[in-house]
């Protein structure tokens, strides 16, 4: 198979390489928190998680290994038991020229298996290089070529739920000698795709879940929009028109990065981080009030105060009102939650090293968390464990008596991926929380691919 996959590469390539050219209450925070060590992991590398739009039903993860960070060469791999284990889907590391980009899942029901595109690059070092646009309708088991994004926008791809509708941005230029722009096709790619934005340098996209429904879709932009004016833009008509979604609060001149609630149709509720804070809106971005730091001000790094990092909703974010948000100060990092959408937080995890959240998913009711898997053979009585009580679904974890000067921090059924330096410059090492981000072990990773 990965001889077919090497020929239909070549024959892409010869194809196409002269098509491309291109307010709310906030309960502060206490300053002196839990802290807690985090394991050393035996393995590290640069992995990729994409988790499946149906993770809940079907607890499918892919995760692609890079080849230039990791000792094991440059796959893609496959679990359908929440990533406790895996089997390879694509080897490419025999394939010379050849290096995979992003996977992204298409959140349309499919039977048996998802769909899935993947991005990919062949060319040679420090020469010219051809994007190339691979789709598979059945899990990864196989592939066939499709006509890539422009511009390298194939590492930045949005499917929607609607068949065939996908969006990607173009590869940002620092200096400045293209607009990165919004790309549209309405086939699956199997023809050009259409620039939908020209405008000031669009950053990240967060399309409706209902989007087939609304065609609706937001556009977090490096600055603001002099036409538009706002670093928030939106389209109600799949990318043929847009307008201004800056309201009150918003910071003047700022990237942009937007997150729409799980029910944006029913409760158009949006959330935008900006500079040093994250601001909240009930109105599909029309009106924002700011939801994070606690306190002013806003808008301004260095202060001295929490700052605002990486955030991540909830998939269900519509029922549970969940979201975590990743804050840093001059002490350390933070890993922080509400399950009020934004009124209060409660801090998870404090770390004086830099962290990445990757990942928030429901956990499947029942499963054995991997701290369950990695302890349930010890009889130490300061071995974490997690049990759920009853129909009520009501999460409690025990864990080890420290010494603490806040409350201890509140189990969440949610599964967290996240991310650290590892212990040298060549890789990361990757954690997993099964508890909402109380306690933390080493992802389950795959062993190293043999040459």
């Amino acid at each position: 198979m990965t001889r077919g996959i090497h020929d239909s590469f070549t024959r892409f390539r010869r194809v196409w390489s002269v098509v491309l050219g291109c307010l709310v209450a906030l309960v502060p925070l206490v300053a002196h928190a839990q802290s807690s060590s985090l394991p050393v992991c035996s393995r590290e590398g640069l992995f990729y998680i994409y988790p499946s739009p149906f993770y809940e039903q079907d607890q499918t993860l892919y995760l692609k290994e890079d080849a230039t960070r990791s000792p094991g060469g440059s796959a893609l791999w496959h679990s359908s038991d929440g990533g406790h284990s895996w089997r390879i889907l694509l080897d490419i590391t025999n394939l010379s020229g050849l290096n995979m980009g992003p996977t992204y899942p298409v959140p349309i029901p499919s039977d048996p298996d998802p769909q899935l595109y993947l991005a990919t690059l062949f060319g040679v070092p420090f020469g010219n290089t051809d994007p190339m646009l691979l789709f598979s309708n059945n899990g990864g088991v196989t592939w066939e070529a499709r006509i890539p994004c422009v511009f390298d926008c194939n590492n930045w791809l949005y499917p929607t739920n609607e068949s065939g509708v996908l969006y990607g941005v173009e590869h940002y230029d620092p200096w400045g000698h293209f607009s990165s722009g919004i790309w549209r096709t309405t086939d699956g790619a199997r023809s050009e795709w259409t620039k939908v934005w020209d405008g000031t340098e669009a950053i990240r996209l967060a399309v409706s879940p209902s989007y087939v429904q609304d065609d609706t879709l937001f556009a977090g932009l490096r600055a603001k929009s002099p036409q538009l004016g706002s670093a928030v833009v939106a389209s109600t008509d799949g990318g043929e028109t847009w307008e201004g979604r800056g309201g009150s609060y918003l910071c003047e001149n700022d990237v942009a990065f937007v997150q729409l609630s799980s029910t944006f149709a029913q409760d158009h509720t949006a959330f935008v981080r900006q500079a040093n804070s994250l601001f909240k809106s009930l109105d599909a971005g029309n009106t924002w009030l700011p939801v994070f730091p606690p306190n002013p001000p806003y808008c301004q790094g260095g202060t001295g105060t929490l700052e605002a990092g990486d955030f991540l909703l909830s998939p269900n974010f519509g029922q549970d009102e969940t979201l975590y948000l990743v804050a840093t100060n001059e002490v350390g990092t933070y890993l922080l939650a509400s399950s009020d959408g934004g009124a209060t937080w409660t801090q998870q995890l404090q770390q004086s090293i830099h962290f990445t959240l990757l990942s928030v998913l429901p956990i499947e009711t029942g499963a054995m968390s991997v701290l369950d898997r990695q302890t349930r053979d010890s009889n130490a009585p300061d071995a974490a464990q997690l049990r759920m009580s009853g129909q009520d679904q009501e999460w409690k974890t025990f864990v080890p008596r420290v010494d603490r000067s806040a409350p201890a921090p509140v189990a969440r059924p949610f599964t967290l991926f996240m991310r650290t330096n590892g212990s040298n410059m060549s890789g990361f090492s990757y954690y997993r929380s099964d508890d909402g981000g109380v306690t933390w072990a080493c992802m389950e990773l795959p062993p190293p691919i043999s040459p």
